[in-house]
């Protein structure tokens, strides 16, 4: 997601995105054979109704029965809560503090740019300023991913128009389930999600915009 984002900005330091997106996978893959512990975090909010549950694999199942239980007794009562993604790989929770620190230095060697285009981070602030790269980026490692937060940024800024950059359709399908009165619109470049009306924003995430403004 955020390597794509720097690329898609033009960033010409392509060499160092790389090797950080490298680090990040032989971090992730080094802590799916060292988790001993049985914890499950909440590791991304995609859009409304979707949560990724990461960690140990048992926890993850146990925090899966204990979301789908309360998911059942809130349908009961007429609400709509969100559904339970699994992940095993560990990302975005704490399991992966051994590589903040080494991802952080390696950062920091390399050459920092201020994007041609402004680049929307995971946890809805943007990151315009090149010395605050290697914190974000090595404690991204850790810290959750707020997909449905950032898409709400971009809305409250007045931004109705979303490509993805990358070859997959993750971060739009994202947008698609956010925001249901949509066109896609096919273009030479690829998709194009176009938001037609924008809905009355949830309670939560305009709570967490407000900090950010604070």
């Amino acid at each position: 997601g955020i390597m794509t984002a720097f690329i898609g900005s033009a960033h010409d330091e392509f060499e160092w995105v790389l090797k950080f997106a490298n680090q990040r996978m032989e971090h992730i893959n080094q802590r799916m054979q060292r988790i001993k512990d049985s914890k499950a975090y909440e590791g991304m909010i995609n859009f409304a109704k979707q949560r990724v549950a990461t960690g140990d694999r048992e926890a993850i199942e146990w925090m899966e029965r204990a979301f789908e239980l309360l998911y059942r007794l809130k349908r009961i009562g007429g609400q709509v809560t969100a559904h339970l993604v699994k992940d095993d790989s560990a990302a975005h929770s704490p399991f992966m503090e051994s590589g903040v620190q080494r991802v952080y230095e390696e950062i920091m060697r390399a050459e920092r740019k201020v994007p041609d285009v402004p680049v929307l981070a995971n946890n809805g602030k943007f990151l315009n300023d090149p010395n605050l790269y290697a914190d974000y980026l090595a404690r991204q490692l850790i810290s959750k991913a707020d997909w449905q937060l950032s898409m709400w940024v971009a809305v409250n800024l007045g931004i109705r128009n979303f490509v993805e950059v990358g070859p997959k359709k993750l971060l739009t399908n994202f947008v698609r389930q956010e925001f249901p009165d949509h066109t896609v619109v096919k273009r030479e470049f690829g998709r194009l999600v176009h938001i037609n009306f924008v809905q009355e924003m949830p309670k939560d995430v305009k709570d967490k915009i407000e900090l950010l403004a604070a």
